[in-house]
C-alpha cells in the first residue's frame, strides 16, 4: 500500500509504502501480487550492507541520495534500488574526495553495465533487480557521466573549480550549484538556505 503524504499528483511527492510482513530465520517474507504467494525477501542486507559502508566513509549515504537522483532524472526508468546496489558494488569508500569517489563510480559502472554485468538482488533470494532496465541507454549514460566527471576532476586539478563545478552540473542538474568565473562565488536557483549560528 502506498501512503501518500503530499499531493498524489506531485511528481516529487514524498511517499511510503507499506505491506505486512513476517520475519523468519534469514530475512522475512512478503505477499507478492504478482505470483500471488508470500515470497522470501531480505531488505535488512542491504541496509546492513549501506550502514557499513556509510560508517567506512562518511559522504556514502550522501553520494548515493546524489546518484539516485542522477538515476531519476534519466528519460528512461531506472530504479532507485538498481542504483543502490550498482554503488555497494562499484563507489569506492577509500577514496580521498567525494568527486574522485563519484567519477570511480561511473566509470566502474558504465564498464560493467556495458560488459553485461547482471544487476541482481544482493540478497539472493531473485535475479536481476530491473529485468527491463534498457541496459544500452543506461550503459552510455554511464558512461558520458564518467567523461564529464573526468573532465571535472582535470578542471578541478588545474584550480578551475568554476569549470568544474560547471561539469557537475552538467551530469547531477541545474539543482547542483556552480562557481561563478569570475567572483569565485557559489551560484545557484536555490533561495540561500537557512543556517542557524551564533549571533553577536
Amino acid at each position: 500500500m502506498k501512503c501518500f503524504l503530499d499531493d498524489p499528483e506531485d511528481d516529487n511527492g514524498f511517499t511510503v509504502d507499506v505491506m505486512p510482513a513476517f520475519r523468519q530465520d534469514g530475512g522475512i517474507r512478503i505477499p507478492e501480487a504478482l505470483a500471488e504467494a508470500w515470497v522470501d525477501s531480505d531488505p535488512e542486507l542491504l541496509i546492513e550492507a549501506s550502514r557499513e559502508r556509510h560508517a567506512a566513509w562518511n559522504k556514502w549515504a550522501g553520494s548515493v541520495r546524489m546518484l539516485k537522483r542522477w538515476g531519476a532524472d534519466r528519460p528512461f526508468k531506472v530504479k532507485s534500488l538498481t542504483i543502490e546496489v550498482l554503488a555497494l558494488d562499484h563507489l569506492p569508500t577509500n577514496r580521498n574526495s567525494q568527486p574522485g569517489a563519484l567519477a570511480a563510480f561511473f566509470a566502474a559502472a558504465a564498464y560493467a553495465v556495458e560488459s553485461g554485468e547482471s544487476i541482481d538482488d544482493p540478497a539472493g533470494l531473485c535475479g536481476p533487480i530491473q529485468p527491463e532496465l534498457e541496459t544500452v541507454a543506461f550503459g552510455d549514460a554511464l558512461r558520458d557521466a564518467a567523461l564529464a566527471a573526468q573532465a571535472a576532476l582535470a578542471a578541478q586539478a588545474e584550480n578551475n573549480d568554476a569549470l568544474a563545478s560547471l561539469k557537475w552540473a552538467g551530469i547531477f542538474g541545474s539543482d547542483f550549484p556552480t562557481i561563478a568565473a569570475s567572483s569565485g562565488a557559489m551560484t545557484s536557483d536555490r533561495p540561500r538556505p537557512v543556517r542557524d549560528s551564533p549571533q553577536g
